[in-house]
């Protein structure tokens, strides 16, 4: 097996789901797995394939650079501009054949609500511009305020300073020229489960999420996470009655971490979730949620090799370890952005935490 460095190289790279390199980490886990002897699994998924060209907006004779929403449905056109700036004040028809300009409150946050999605379709704007600054969870700024992949309107982001020459421009009575040069197709991927030879009734699931956002390597972001469940797949085999499930198409679109799974796996599983790992100079913390929360050899354990517990109120009864390096807030600055990189890694922490965990999840509830 190649080393972790040689691993992190080769999966640290941009690979929203559906893309080439997506495709050719699903292929690489699959045959390594079955190589080893694992039986293997497919669980589809619907997908959007997706890429675009440059994204600009132009007032009077000055050209502005924007960024296209990921999955944007292409557009060029000139329109009149309607400003919204909170959820409130969405109608239907409201911006009918117009540019919607999206801001401040209602352009605070991504936006993953479903209702909100279909109430900015519903105003039956031509095109959205969206105007961020920057969010906590996120180190983009501007940020995509849009990001799925069945939206019906096109959409861009841009920069908040801009919104005074907007209003100047309305003000004047000009309109806008709008272009988004993009191409969206519906597609199909599955996420990989591997199946141990020994199946129990009681059992461990490992997992971690494949894909990346657009514009980022994702070193952080699940790229460490793949290296060491790389390394634990093939040093326990499937002797070990462990699961292993790689969940793809994520990345925009979260869901429960065992939602797609059978009830009679996800309904017994212990769950150990591999998150933004590997930081350099951070420790990592983990969370015990469940019935993870009443094992104290589980917690000793891990608090004897160093990890950082961060303690959990919520009611969540899926028994979840979530391990995630501790300095979350330099981890939103670099998850999302071009400095995702190889170089934000230690590798000796990589290795330690897949010897710790070989230990852990061949011991199960009996650590």
């Amino acid at each position: 097996m190649e080393d972790l460095a040689q691993l992190l190289t080769y999966f640290a790279q941009e690979r929203p789901v559906g893309t080439e390199h997506n495709t050719e980490l699903l292929s690489w886990f699959e045959q390594r797995a079955s190589a080893s002897g694992y039986k293997i699994e497919h669980i589809p998924l619907d997908c959007a394939g997706w890429n675009h060209d440059s994204c600009s907006l132009c007032i009077a004779d000055e050209l502005y650079t924007i960024l296209p929403s990921p999955y944007s449905l292409p557009f060029n056109g000139t329109l009149s501009m309607v400003f919204v700036s909170q959820a409130e004040q969405l109608s239907k028809g409201m911006a009918k054949n117009r540019l919607l300009v999206v801001s401040d409150s209602l352009a605070a946050k991504p936006i993953g609500d479903a209702d909100l999605l279909h109430a900015l379709e519903q105003t039956q704007a031509s095109a959205l511009l969206c105007l961020t600054s920057g969010h906590s969870h996120s180190g983009r700024s501007p940020f995509p305020l849009i990001a799925h992949a069945t939206f019906a309107t096109p959409s861009a982001y841009a920069p908040r300073s801009i919104l005074g020459s907007l209003l100047q421009a309305k003000e004047d009575g000009l309109a806008i020229r709008f272009c988004i040069r993009s191409n969206r197709k519906q597609n199909a991927s599955f996420s990989l489960l591997f199946k141990p030879k020994d199946i129990q009734p009681k059992h461990i699931v490992v997992t971690t999420r494949l894909d990346t956002k657009y514009g980022t390597k994702g070193a952080l972001d699940r790229g460490a996470s793949l290296v060491v469940l790389a390394a634990l797949l093939e040093r326990l085999g499937p002797t070990t009655s462990v699961y292993w499930y790689l969940r793809n198409g994520e990345a925009y679109d979260s869901r429960e971490i065992l939602a797609l799974l059978p009830d009679s796996l996800s309904t017994q599983a212990l769950v150990v979730d591999l998150g933004c790992i590997g930081l350099k100079d951070s420790k990592t913390t983990f969370e015990l949620r469940g019935k993870w929360k009443a094992n104290n050899a589980l917690k000793s354990y891990l608090l004897a090799q160093g990890y950082v517990e961060v303690p959990v109120t919520d009611s969540d009864s899926t028994p979840i370890l979530h391990i995630v390096s501790e300095d979350a807030e330099r981890l939103y600055r670099l998850i999302d952005t071009q400095l995702d990189t190889v170089d934000q890694i230690s590798l000796p922490v990589l290795e330690q935490l897949a010897e710790h965990l070989a230990h852990l999840v061949t011991q199960g509830e009996n650590i």
